[in-house]
């Protein structure tokens, strides 16, 4: 299941206010791996941990630096981080492949986000153990649940789960394979 085409409605036994109900603003369960997520109007509500302070501070580096990113709005009254949602139409990895001109927008983003994280260094703790000596934040999970677009136009890049990202040596051993090998990217054959 893939966070936006498998959007459930807050329907298991939650209360709407416990959630961040405010006002009509119904909450919907965005799918994830860790712990899911919640859109609340405008916004995305998920459980922290302990890589959420550098996750942040990657995130506001980002925010004037790169587009498609979520801004980070803060905290809400339960202790979740709270970011901006990203609109956008997230591809169906059981019955859909990317286009041509959506593997493009995500590999000429991908690239920007590499040439513009080379000069971000935080010492985390990051989701995942650090390798020594890296070199690069990598986003670590870049697929097809974790982008949506307009058309081919990609419009947002996140991580529902956890933000995985983390330092690695080179990009190669976690964005590019990750690009390549994610729930079908790789599978249409292009002439």
């Amino acid at each position: 299941m893939s966070p936006y085409s498998s959007l459930r409605r807050a329907e298991r036994g939650l209360d709407m206010a416990q959630n961040g109900c405010v006002g009509n603003d119904v909450p919907e369960l965005l799918v994830s791996n860790v712990g899911g997520a919640w859109r609340i109007g405008t916004a995305v509500h998920r459980a922290v941990g302990p890589w959420t302070p550098a996750v942040n501070e990657l995130l506001t580096f980002l925010a004037s630096r790169v587009d498609h990113v979520p801004r980070v709005l803060g905290f809400d009254d339960q202790g979740r981080e709270v970011l901006t949602y990203l609109p956008g139409r997230v591809v169906d990895v059981d019955t859909e492949l990317l286009t041509n001109g959506q593997i493009e927008s995500v590999v000429t983003w991908t690239r920007i986000f590499h040439e513009t994280v080379v000069d971000f260094i935080h010492p985390g703790p990051w989701r995942y153990a650090q390798l020594p000596n890296p070199t690069i934040i990598g986003h670590n999970d870049i697929a097809p649940y974790n982008v949506c677009f307009d058309g081919d136009r990609l419009v947002g890049v996140f991580d529902r789960s956890s933000e995985a990202c983390e330092r690695v040596r080179t990009a190669r051993q976690s964005d590019l394979p990750a690009l390549c090998s994610r729930t079908r990217f790789s599978a249409r054959h292009v002439d």
